[in-house]
Order: C-alpha cells, then structure tokens, then sequence
C-alpha cells in the first residue's frame, strides 16, 4: 500500500494481539503510569513511553540491516515527591540490527535495554 492506514470508525479488539505493533498505521505508543513507594514510605510517579512512528507504509524494501520504515523513541521520567524532584530521560533508535521495535503479536516493545512486556 502507498498510504497509512486510518481510523474512520471503531473495530473489534483482540487481545493480546492488539497490544502488539500496528505497522499499517503511522503512529502509535504505548503508555505506563504509576506510583511507588520505597522502604521508608518515601513516594515516587512514574511514565514510561514507547513510541513508533512509521516513516513509509508496506514492507521494508531493501535486503540491508540499516533499512527500517519505523522510529522507535522511548521517554521515562520519575518525580520524587518528598524532594520535589524531577528527572527524565530519552532514548531514540531506528530499530535497525534489532535495537529497538514492538512486537506484531503481543505487547512487547524495547528500546536499547528499556522493555515493556505482558507476562
């Protein structure tokens, strides 16, 4: 295909395949929240985020390791609430030679050694 697909009307869902990776679409992420508490009752939030953008749609059309048709970007930030501090960090790949990428069949999604998977 030479376009994206696009959401113009709802459709079933089906798990866990639709946690998975939708190449046919351009963008997609995968989103986690959360609260911690450590051994001193001391707080922290969380969001971890993986991203894929895609950048053509259809099959990748070269035989090279380099080549890819998706962005892979990944962000986790952490606040601790008792020092009122704030930390993020980022990460980006091409997915190329496997560093990066989502699962077709489930959620599983990585970036470099950040991963987020059902179990």
């Amino acid at each position: 295909s030479n376009a994206f697909s696009q959401v113009l009307a709802p459709r079933p869902f089906t798990f866990p395949r639709d946690h998975g990776a939708h190449p046919d679409f351009q963008t997609e992420w995968w989103y986690f929240t959360g609260h911690l508490e450590g051994e001193q009752k001391r707080t922290f939030d969380f969001e971890l985020v993986f991203f894929r953008v895609g950048l053509r749609p259809g099959a990748v059309d070269s035989q090279s390791n380099w080549a890819t048709n998706s962005l892979y970007l990944a962000h986790f930030a952490l606040t601790d609430d008792e020092r009122r501090g704030f930390q993020f960090y980022e990460r980006r790949s091409r997915g190329a030679f496997n560093d990066a990428g989502a699962s077709l069949e489930t959620l599983s999604c990585w970036n470099g050694p950040w991963r987020a998977e059902l179990t």
